[in-house]
Parts: structure tokens; sequence; C-alpha cells
């Protein structure tokens, strides 16, 4: 069964966590995400816990669909595995936030 959640408008790390807390409930996750850095940050933390990952935009926002690949039901990330990243290329001006 597929869960469905809505992150859109929540500032990192709200959908990696929120995104983090219904893979742990499901074999599938349908997540609504605001914009591309998101979408980015919950696709590297899904794939980094061995979930295949596919994301379309979908009008003001996009669909990532995220599907388990793993035996485990348990979901397994390092640290640097839950690090949301911003979209600037200026690094004096970028923030790293790491969730531990």
């Amino acid at each position: 069964m597929t869960e469905y959640i809505d992150v859109r408008g929540l500032p990192c790390p709200q959908p990696v966590l929120r995104s983090r807390k219904a893979m742990e409930n499901s074999t599938k996750v349908s997540i609504l995400i605001s914009d591309k850095v998101q979408v980015a940050n919950v696709s590297r933390m899904a794939e980094r816990s061995g979930w295949s990952v596919s994301s379309q935009p979908d009008g003001d926002h996009f669909v990532v669909s995220l599907r388990k690949e793993t035996a485990s039901g348990q979901v397994d990330l390092k640290p640097e595995d839950l690090v949301c990243s911003t979209d600037s290329n200026d690094v004096t001006k970028s923030t790293v936030l790491v969730i531990t």
C-alpha cells in the first residue's frame, strides 16, 4: 500500500524527516514537494537507504515516488545521508544541515 505525504512549503529538514518516517511504515511512498532542492535532498536520502526514486513535475510542485528495494524493513542511515543542501552556487552563502 502506498503512503501519501504532502511536504510542500516545509523548510528543510522537514521533507527529509517526514519522508524517512513514511519509509519506516510502508514499501511505497508518494511525496508532494515544493522545489527541486528538496526533491534532491529526499531522493539522496532514499537512494542511500536502498529505495528506488522517481520524480516528475506536476504544476507548481513535484511528485516523488519511492519504492523499497531492500529486503530489510529497517531504514539504516548514516548521519551524512541526512543532509539538507541549498541551491546556492555561492559557497559563502550556502547552508548545510546534518540531521542526527
